[in-house]
């Protein structure tokens, strides 16, 4: 399979049972909705019920928040593996009726959450005043103590160390009147002091003690710091425990209230879907109207089922080519990995094939290239068996792991060939631990040994992926009946790179004669045949020119994309190369028992670090190379991806109910 087929669909059913076929339809996820536009309908407006949803679902999203501050929620390695859990109908409407109240008590939550923050401002600002007051703990007088009918006492802090006579003659110079400092604590550069003087002298005074950079603190009124000090303690002690209690509240509620609180903002995003589905739909004052796409293979059995339940009026039509058909994929389970990929890029328009199974085994084999390392192409076989054998994986993390299942095979079969068990390992055992390391574990030759025949090879193998993608186009104009255009696209090219790459080839290494005397009539063929039938309409001229540009960019293009495998060979050695240094360095003590727990203990840990660094380096330029080198050869993309109202939920996933899940 590759691009699935659609087909049209058109509902009517009564308008009682509006919100029924919609939410059939939700719970079913096949069918993508159009939206209904007719002079003749009435169309439901229901922007102000989305608000209040997207308005409880930020409330939902907020508690849980707080809830998980509160008690972080548990998770193991493995969590996002197991997936959504599966809920039948019967249980979600069970769940679905106590979504009231917990709609209440988030709201309640949040408030908790609000008084939390209060109390802890609270408490600091307490801390705080507490703070200010504790150099004055041995002042024994209150605020109302601190003024006669005649004079008044400045209490506060200077950024300096002062005594008593240098701080009253200090401010005396500078205010130019009588004072009388008292150094209440003096340490760390700073003095907490009080200056009595004349309220009279009390301006002159003040703009003098600014030049000195005083700040002023005010003692509690009734009494002194001390006994102040005393009442804070006991205040703070108070909001403390408040703290703690709402603190110890909110954890036991998330412990029992977060996973209906995650149902409920699943609840909310689906009620949002539904009402945002409705406005799609058109309406009489009896009747109510849609239409949309549906996966051919499901059409007959979905129209059968609301017929029955519903006793809805349904039609089906064949897709037309002025119909905005949209692009579901589906293959097989060696090339259904490769759809994400495919996704990335562009999924493909409407004269386009599904590239992932052209592009799958190619895929494979340049991932493998690049990391060719068996050791740990084994752990990712290993790891993704496992994970495939024991996890209920949905679909998508199911495709993840056999994607990667798949490259470590690859990079199994590439590492034996080439020799590489976690770089050097066995080697390096036999040498420090049995006596004799001078062996080779390649099935073919070592890389390192013999670069330059890898990057030949590494050049072969990219002008084979290349030639894919010529042969894939060639293949579409076979089909649109171009037989001679097919022709024209793929047989010059082919002849003119085959005829070339002995040539090229012999500037690096020896070859054989037979195939440089066979490459260049070959190559002239071939370039005689592109210039002749690059450009095939027009003048003659025109198509002589058309056909020299066309052999330039074919020069200047190929070389390029062909130098761009290069990339199989550095990928490829890196790995190895860092193994080898990691082994190196773990067996440098003398001491062999060391040496066998650094290459056990280190050299675990740092081997999974390398495989992870260039796990994804192969996987980006694997990548890569499909998007620019083999898909610039025949594929334009631009299709738009299948999108069916459906349960769009995070934490459950309806259980299959009987139909339309393969």
């Amino acid at each position: 399979m590759a691009k699935v087929p659609m087909t049209k669909i058109e509902i009517i059913g009564l308008l009682a049972d509006g919100k029924q076929i919609i939410e059939r339809l939700q719970r079913r996820g096949v069918v993508e909705l159009e939206n209904v536009t007719s002079p003749e309908l009435i169309k439901l407006e229901t922007a102000g019920s989305v608000a209040i949803f997207e308005k409880n679902l930020a409330s939902a999203g907020a508690a849980l928040a707080i809830l998980d501050q509160a008690r972080a929620p548990k998770s193991s390695l493995f969590a996002a593996l197991r997936g959504r859990a599966p809920l039948s109908t019967a249980a979600f409407a069970e769940k679905k009726e106590g979504t009231g109240a917990t709609q209440n008590l988030c709201y309640r939550v949040i408030e908790e959450e609000k008084a939390l923050k209060d109390l802890e401002q609270t408490a600091g600002q307490i801390s705080l005043r507490r703070d200010q007051l504790l150099p004055w703990a041995e002042f024994p007088y209150g605020g109302k103590e601190l003024s006669t009918k005649k004079t008044v006492t400045l209490t506060g802090l200077l950024p300096r160390s002062y005594t008593e006579d240098s701080l009253t003659e200090a401010v005396s110079e500078a205010a130019g009147v009588p004072v009388q400092a008292a150094v209440v604590n003096s340490v760390k550069g700073q003095t907490s002091a009080a200056i009595t003087l004349l309220k009279a002298d009390r301006e002159k005074a003040e703009e003098a003690l600014r030049e000195l950079d005083f700040a002023p603190v005010l003692l509690p009124r009734d009494h002194n710091a001390q006994q102040e000090l005393s009442l804070l303690n006991e205040e703070e002690a108070k909001t403390r425990e408040m703290i703690r209690e709402k603190k110890k509240a909110l954890a036991a509620c998330a412990g029992e209230h977060r996973e209906e609180v995650v149902f409920l903002m699943d609840f909310l995003r689906m009620r949002m879907d539904k009402y945002r589905a409705l406005e799609k739909l058109g309406c009489t004052e009896s009747t109510v109207f849609l239409r949309g796409y549906v996966p051919a293979k499901w059409a007959k059995k979905l129209a059968a089922e609301f017929e029955e339940k519903h006793g809805a009026f349904v039609t089906l039509s064949d897709v037309t080519p002025e119909d905005d058909e949209p692009v579901l994929l589906k293959n097989d389970a060696f090339a259904a990995p490769l759809e994400s990929i495919t996704e990335m890029y562009s999924l493909p328009g409407e004269k386009d094939p599904d590239p992932s199974p052209i592009m799958a085994f190619a895929y494979y084999v340049l991932f493998g290239m690049m990391l060719s390392d068996a050791g740990y192409g084994l752990m990712m076989v290993l790891f993704t068996v496992f994970v495939l054998a024991k996890f209920p994986l949905e679909e998508n993390m199911r495709n993840t792991m056999r994607l990667f299942r798949n490259c470590g095979i690859s990079t199994l079969i590439w590492g034996a060939l080439f020799g590489s068990w976690w770089g050097d390992l066995p080697q390096v055992i036999g040498k420090n631990f049995f006596g004799s390391g001078d062996f080779s574990t390649a099935l073919w030759f070592e890389p390192i040994d013999d670069p330059i025949r890898l990057l030949l090879f590494c050049f072969g193998v990219g002008i084979l992926h290349l030639f894919l993608g010529v042969g894939v186009k060639g293949v579409m104009l076979w089909k649109e009946g171009k037989k001679f255009d097919a022709l024209c696209e793929t047989v010059p090219i082919y002849l003119t790179i085959l005829g070339i790459a002995p040539l090229g080839a012999s500037i690096l290494t020896p070859v054989p004669p037979v195939l440089s005397a066979i490459g260049t009539p070959v190559m002239l063929a071939g370039v005689v045949l592109l210039v002749l039938t690059a450009k095939r309409s027009g003048g003659l001229f025109s198509r002589l020119f058309g056909g020299l540009y066309a052999l330039y960019n074919a020069a200047t293009g190929w070389l390029g994309d062909i130098l761009s495998y290069s990339r199989l060979l550095a990928l490829g050695l890196a790995t190895g190369c860092i193994a080898g240094v990691v082994n190196m360095i773990c067996v440098m003590p003398p001491n062999p028992v060391l040496k066998a727990v650094l290459l056990v203990v280190a050299g675990s840990a740092v081997h999974v670090a390398n495989l992870a660094i260039n796990l994804l380096g192969a996987y980006v330029h694997s990548d890569r190379l499909q998007f620019v080198e083999l898909f610039g050869k025949f594929y334009e993309g631009g299709g738009r991806a299948f999108a069916p109202l459906k349960a769009d939920t995070k934490s459950f996933r309806f259980e299959k109910e009987n139909i339309y899940h393969d």
